[in-house]
C-alpha cells in the first residue's frame, strides 16, 4: 500500500520491544532515525 501511495517502505517499521529492553529500544529508534535521514524529507511533506 505504501508503494502505491509513493512512500518508500523503509519509512515504516514495526518491531516488538519489551519494556525490559530499554537499550534495544534506543538502538532500534536510532537506527530508524538514521534510515529516515538518508531517505530525506517525506514525499508527503507540505513544505
Amino acid at each position: 500500500m505504501l508503494d502505491f501511495c509513493g512512500i518508500e517502505k523503509e519509512r515504516m517499521r514495526a518491531r516488538w520491544v519489551s519494556s525490559a529492553e530499554a537499550p534495544e529500544f534506543v538502538e532500534e529508534i536510532n537506527q530508524f532515525i538514521n534510515v529516515l535521514k538518508k531517505l530525506g524529507p517525506s514525499p508527503l511533506s507540505m513544505n
